[in-house]
């Protein structure tokens, strides 16, 4: 531990990167008492106001009745209590004209005095109705700080329901009697005189089914519709094989039927024949000989002969086959013609016809209605005639209005426990807001907080600091020398950041470091280096080993490897199939830095990004000799570094060890 003379600034290694962080002064004891008098402070106000707005409120008592809204005769058909019986209920019972009644009622007790002032808008807030959609129960509840009164409103409000109910429920069963009657009458006048205009329509213009289709006039119209669309398809085809003729023609190509292309290919055949044959007389003869010789003579002649037939064959083909596709197309025209005057003719008796039968549609979907609706108000007649007096909804008393022992709400335990809660979280936010309107700059309270070098902590120290430490026997100074400044360790964002914005060759260049190979082993590695059978790849060079494959240089190599890929190419090649250059290698590196835009892009490079590996696997607690396994010799003036980064009293195996950065698992 080194210590400077003029200001107390003590330095102490990190377990965890093997940087050297500055301790918190004296002055910093101050600013935690501040902090918890702030924390104190806050908690101590806030949960004193809150709880004695907790426990001022008045209690609130509640008293309840149940009702069942249910048919007399439970087993008639479909007289079952209704959702909108049931929420029908619920309007009439906060209705104003039976809430009047139950002040009413209340006028003759002893108890008007609990309700100050006596009318219907200081009851309404205290009534509350709670209906449920699986239930024909409905729960009549009267809410207020005073207990006395509740049963006795809650009872007088269901005494005055019951009674008004069943002067309801009868005048409007006679009521809806007599409507059903007469709309039933002016239904049935209706549906007569549409079925009358239906059958006159009918017979005047012959319709015989209600599928339009089905008629004769339409049925025709569709016939000849779809044997137009059938002879324009024909016209179609005929023009385009016309066209496909006078093309193979201009090509040189054959058109024409199968029997005479056979005997013009046998002829062909035999031309190649004596084609041959006469190749070979003129390739062995002299012109004069071939003249003078008879039998070659008449070969040859022969030969010129057949020439001259296949190519009055050829013209033949072309003229039957053009003239054959031109009568093809006249015909075809024709009948397209025919079939649109047919079809012209039928289209002024269709567009009647069509009109009329829509009309008779419209009409007939009209008397269906009627129909329908007629049978809906006779069904509704019958249920009502069936019902009686006895069938009409009653209402049932299941429990009456009871004196309350104990207040509903507030619930003063639980809303305590809230205050103190809420009170404990303001507190913590007062002191959060309080560090942060009180903290120092970044970078003036603590040197570890981020990522550092050993570079950038040895000229931090005060100059003072630097001799003393340089004038420390070796065993006791806890800084190593000046020579074994190591690179710039990237942290996990500059990482990922860098690994976004590399090109692919780029990209497999991080991978191969991060995967503790030297970048001339990455520039000489070879597929045949490589077994994905086993996931392990064999570094060559002056350091052999074998080294795992992590899951992200894996899945490069997998995705960069084809089935024509030679064991002997280099994986990180130029266009010469050649490997990269050393500088090259390089400039990759530094541009994909700009591009991420980290700041000194030009520190990184490959030996920062060896750097930052090695000392991601020496903070796991590895051996030197375990990481030396993986990334080859590391020099021994740079061991008290790295030794420095592990954990003391952890020796982790390469086998146990986690080798993958995990800043770039989301990458596999």
């Amino acid at each position: 531990m080194a210590q400077q003379s003029s200001q107390t600034h003590i330095y102490e290694p990190s377990p965890l990167n093997g940087t050297y962080r500055k301790l918190p002064p004296r002055s910093r004891i101050h600013r935690s008492w501040k902090r918890l008098l702030i924390f104190a402070g806050v908690f101590i106000v806030v949960a004193a106001l809150s709880l004695a707005f907790t426990f001022a409120r008045p209690p609130i008592y509640e008293s309840s009745a149940d009702l069942l809204i249910e048919p007399k005769n439970p087993n008639s058909e479909g007289q079952d209590a209704s959702t909108y019986d049931i929420a029908l209920q619920e309007q009439v019972l906060l209705s104003r004209s039976l809430l009047s009644d139950v002040l009413t009622g209340l006028s003759s007790t002893d108890y008007t005095g609990y309700l100050e002032p006596f009318t219907v808008s200081a009851l309404r807030p205290m009534l509350h109705v709670t209906t449920r959609s699986d239930s024909a129960v409905i729960r009549l509840t009267a809410a207020g700080p005073n207990k006395a009164i509740l049963p006795v409103i809650v009872n007088s409000w269901i005494d005055r329901y019951v009674g008004m109910n069943s002067k309801t429920q009868q005048a409007y069963s006679n009521s809806t009697t007599v409507s059903l009657h007469q709309q039933i009458e002016t239904l049935n006048n209706k549906i007569e005189k549409k079925r009358e205009e239906l059958e006159q329509l009918r017979q005047k213009y012959d319709i015989v089914t209600l599928e339009r289709d089905g008629n004769k006039v339409l049925s025709t119209l569709k016939g000849l519709n779809n044997s137009l669309n059938k002879a324009t398809e024909n016209r179609t085809l005929a023009e385009a094989n016309l066209r496909s003729v006078k093309e193979a023609i201009e090509q040189g190509k054959w058109a024409g039927n199968y029997k005479k292309t056979t005997e013009l290919l046998r002829l062909e055949e035999k031309a190649d024949e004596m084609e041959e044959l006469v190749r070979d007389y003129e390739a062995r003869y002299t012109p004069q000989f071939l003249e003078i010789d008879k039998n070659t003579r008449t070969t040859i002649d022969r030969y010129h002969r057949l020439i001259e037939e296949i190519q009055s064959k050829h013209t033949e083909l072309k003229t039957v086959a053009l003239e054959e596709a031109e009568q093809a197309i006249i015909s075809a025209r024709h009948a397209e013609n025919d079939l649109r005057a047919q079809i012209a003719s039928y289209e002024k008796k269709a567009a009647e016809f069509s009109g009329r039968f829509s009309e008779y549609e419209s009409l007939k979907e009209n008397l269906l209605e009627l129909e329908k609706l007629s049978r809906e108000y006779q069904k509704e007649m019958v249920a009502m005639e069936i019902k009686s007096d006895a069938d009409l909804l009653q209402i049932k008393v299941l429990e009456r209005a009871f004196l309350p022992e104990s207040p509903s709400r507030p619930n003063y335990v639980r809303d305590a426990a809230i205050s103190v809660v809420v009170s404990l979280l303001l507190a913590i936010a007062a002191v959060l807001i309080f560090d942060f309107l009180t903290r120092a700059p970044a970078g003036k309270e603590d040197l570890g907080a981020f990522p550092v070098t050993y570079n950038q902590v040895f000229q931090s120290l005060p100059s003072q600091t630097h001799s003393e430490l340089q004038g420390t026997p070796a065993s006791q100074n806890l800084l190593p020398p000046a020579e074994q400044i190591l690179s710039r360790e990237l942290s996990d964002v500059e990482i990922k950041k860098l690994y976004v914005a590399s090109s692919d060759a780029t990209q497999s260049i991080i991978a191969g470091l991060f995967n503790g190979l030297r970048i001339d082993e990455i520039i000489r590695l070879k597929w045949k280096n490589i077994d994905f059978d086993t996931g392990k790849l064999k570094a060559s060079g002056a350091s052999t080993r074998t080294i795992p494959l992590t899951p992200l240089y894996r899945s490069i190599l997998l995705k960069n490897l084809s089935v024509t890929t030679n064991g002997d190419e280099y994986i990180l090649r130029n266009e010469k199939s050649a490997p990269f250059p050393l500088k090259t290698t390089e400039e990759c590196i530094l541009e994909a830095a700009e591009q991420a835009q980290i700041r000194d892009p030009q520190q990184i490079t490959p030996e920062a990004l060896r750097h930052t590996y090695i000392s991601f696997l020496a903070r796991q607690g590895i051996h030197l000799q375990g990481i030396e396994q993986i990334v080859g010799p590391i020099p021994d003036s740079y061991h008290t570094i790295y030794q420095i980064m592990s954990p003391p009293g952890i020796d982790v195996s390469i086998e146990t060890a986690q080798l993958a950065l995990p800043a770039l698992q989301e990458f596999v």
